[in-house]
């Protein structure tokens, strides 16, 4: 489900709400994955409104089960009308040591760093999927393919992936509104409006592709 009144250039603002649901007796709630990203876009839709003919907000399905409502929208809209994707995938920074990763594989302009300088949250900014892995310690994930944004990105199209990265209640029974760092969380979301307007000003139209 989206909603736009973007005529020309759109950034394009998307979650994923779906998740693995229910399985037998078995539920999985997804509130980092990714109730976290959903209620992120929505918060940006009302501090956006004044911006909103040049934002396409988009709340896709079927991420879990590979990226089919991102591909979908993506194969059916034209690709020049498509600015940059800026994908909000599990937010939740579960302690002091956890960071926010800004995935952006495409050159990002100087505004859009500019924004993020005064985070109040930790965040690190990364070209690579493979810089994400080394900061985790660990080489299990492809980043570029992780969610949503990777739609964006086999079609050409610039895309921003921020994320969390890791959860221990990841796609487990315990990913629950209790386990969310409510104030962390509070606090990354002024930071994704001030991030969001950057990647909007004239500075930023643009983004190189690779």
């Amino acid at each position: 489900m989206f909603t736009s009144e973007c005529q020309t250039r759109c950034l394009v603002i998307s979650a994923h709400y779906d998740h693995l649901g229910r399985h037998g007796q078995r539920y999985y709630p997804g509130a980092n994955d990714n109730a976290s990203g959903v209620a992120a876009l929505l918060y940006l839709a009302q501090q956006l409104q004044a911006m909103k003919e040049q934002i396409i907000f988009v709340a896709f399905d079927g991420e879990e089960q590979g990226l089919h409502g991102a591909k979908h929208f993506v194969e059916t809209q034209p690709a020049q009308r498509l600015y940059t994707n800026l994908n909000l995938d599990m937010l939740n920074l579960t302690n002091a040591r956890s960071r926010l990763f800004v995935y952006a594989p495409h050159k990002m302009c100087a505004a859009a760093k500019q924004s993020l300088i005064n985070s109040p949250v930790k965040l690190s900014v990364v070209r690579s999927g493979r810089s994400i892995n080394r900061r985790l310690g660990k080489n299990i994930t492809d980043w570029r393919r992780a969610s949503d944004h990777y739609a964006f990105l086999r079609q050409g199209i610039a895309a921003i992936f921020i994320t969390a990265a890791e959860d221990k209640h990841y796609h487990s029974l315990e990913d629950t509104f209790e386990h969310i760092n409510k104030a962390r969380y509070q606090a990354t979301l002024p930071m994704l409006a001030q991030f969001s307007r950057a990647l909007l000003t004239r500075q930023c139209q643009t983004v190189a592709h690779p």
